[in-house]
């Protein structure tokens, strides 16, 4: 890494090896007390101890990790969007729904399934890739302020009038 920098107050290192705020005896003005984490300079420094790696690095820690998503459960998704397209139209979903109708679209599929059936026989896929479509596109109409949000039932509280 690069060159340890030195206090001209105490001539004490004020930058470990590592790029890390060193401490090691020195003053107040180039280790003030309680100021970040505490590293060493030299050999006694963690970061003097890193392996270089034999290729490029990233820095990626914060980004999306679209690599944990299982190649099957994506598949089997696309495959219901392929069948919609065929059956309805390119994206024809985008032109908004009632949600309780996804909604009960969603249930339909989760009740199937929990009666013991896997494959849905109009599609011929995986329930769970219905159900995942469905909760998908939930989410897009929110997002995109798509679709009639008529979750919450209205009951009335007025007595009916009778004759």
């Amino acid at each position: 890494m690069g060159a340890n920098r030195h206090c001209t107050d105490c001539d004490d290192d004020t930058v470990g090896c590592c790029g890390v705020p060193a401490r090691r005896g020195g003053c107040d003005v180039c280790h003030p007390p309680n100021q970040g984490e505490t590293h060493y300079v030299g050999d006694d420094c963690p970061g003097a101890h890193r392996e270089e790696a034999k290729s490029g690095f990233k820095f990626d820690s914060e980004k999306l990790r679209f690599d944990l998503i299982p190649p099957y459960a994506l598949e089997q998704l696309a495959k219901v969007y392929t069948h919609g397209a065929a059956k309805y139209g390119d994206v024809n979903y985008l032109r908004g729904m009632t949600y309780r109708r996804i909604l009960a679209a969603l249930m339909r599929h989760v009740e199937a399934y929990r009666a013991g059936e896997s494959i849905d026989p109009d599609s011929g896929l995986p329930h769970m890739a219905h159900v995942a479509w469905q909760a998908f596109t939930l989410m897009v109409y929110e997002n995109e302020d798509i679709g009639e949000d008529n979750r919450k039932m209205e009951v009335s509280n007025e007595p009916e009038e009778t004759e």
